[in-house]
């Protein structure tokens, strides 16, 4: 499988988990959501080992190195990917990996399903950071679904309605303003 990406999550903590979205061919991370006290260096390291790591053959979605477990799920050209201690959860971060990989997947495609792109991913970043902190905080996994994810972030904001009704009348009130001559 020639990968272009990793979307990641990638925590080191007792069983926390922080998300990440990176560049399989230069390892360089294009989106990171990091919640525990891992040190961007050992972040991009174990990130840029990921790649070496995973054997296109194998059935198998889980890989252990240096003291971490890569929890991973294949998307076409994309990873998502979940990095964590050897001590966690496995079934949790299976399930959370899921949760991450449904929500970067329905963003990134628009809400069509399918396959998404790394430029998909990219167009929507910040929403997919928005949606995996409600999934994650703080490292540790939420109780959330994903129908409570589309949810919380459908919901309206008192205060951005308020700057954007401010934007539309401000053009209006300078012409308003003016003297006429």
């Amino acid at each position: 499988m020639s990968s272009s990406a990793l979307l990641s999550l990638a925590p080191l903590a007792p069983e926390p988990v922080s998300p990440a979205l990176t560049d399989a061919r230069n390892a360089a991370a294009l989106l990171s959501r990091q919640f525990v006290g891992l040190p961007r260096p050992r972040l991009e390291s174990l990130l840029s080992s990921f790649p070496r790591l995973v054997s296109p053959q194998s059935e198998h979605t889980v890989v252990e190195a240096s003291g971490v477990r890569f929890v991973y799920t294949p998307l076409d050209d994309l990873y998502v990917v979940l990095i964590t201690n050897t001590q966690s959860n496995i079934l949790l971060d299976l399930s959370t990996l899921s949760l991450v990989t449904r929500i970067a997947t329905e963003l990134g495609s628009g809400g069509r399903g399918g396959s998404i792109s790394e430029v998909d991913v990219i167009r929507v970043n910040f929403e997919i950071l928005s949606a995996w902190d409600e999934v994650i905080s703080l490292g540790w996994r939420e109780n959330v679904n994903l129908q409570q994810v589309r949810n919380i972030l459908e919901m309206e904001s008192h205060e951005e309605k308020i700057q954007e009704i401010i934007a539309r009348v401000r053009p209006t009130l300078s012409l308003v303003s003016r003297p006429s001559r």
